[in-house]
């Protein structure tokens, strides 16, 4: 269920934005699962536009605005942290959680 809310996510792409690369990249972790669950919030919260909100579901943590989504999956089991980013807020969630796992 949760791979398909992933996919239901990553699908519900409007044509507008269709011909933006998604960038996905996978971060090795020594985490617990919160941990890595509340790394993702505070990162995804510090980039997010007013207003809009940061989800979560299960270890999936989402975001999604006008023109940038962000995804971070957090496999702490498997000491895996991926995050897909399309939009113009890729650099700095990807700039965010290098820093954030430092």
């Amino acid at each position: 269920m949760r791979l398909f809310c992933l996919l239901l996510l990553l699908a519900l792409v409007s044509p507008a934005r269709a011909d933006v690369d998604t960038v996905v990249r996978d971060y090795d972790i020594t985490l617990t699962q919160t941990q890595c669950r509340q790394t993702a919030m505070r990162v995804f919260h510090s980039l997010a536009a007013d207003g809009v909100a940061v989800r979560e579901l299960g270890h999936i943590i989402y975001y999604t605005d006008t023109s940038s989504e962000l995804i971070a999956v957090c496999r702490a089991d498997r000491g895996v942290l991926v995050l897909f980013t399309r939009g113009p807020l890729t650099g700095p969630a990807h700039i965010g959680i290098n820093r954030a796992l430092r």
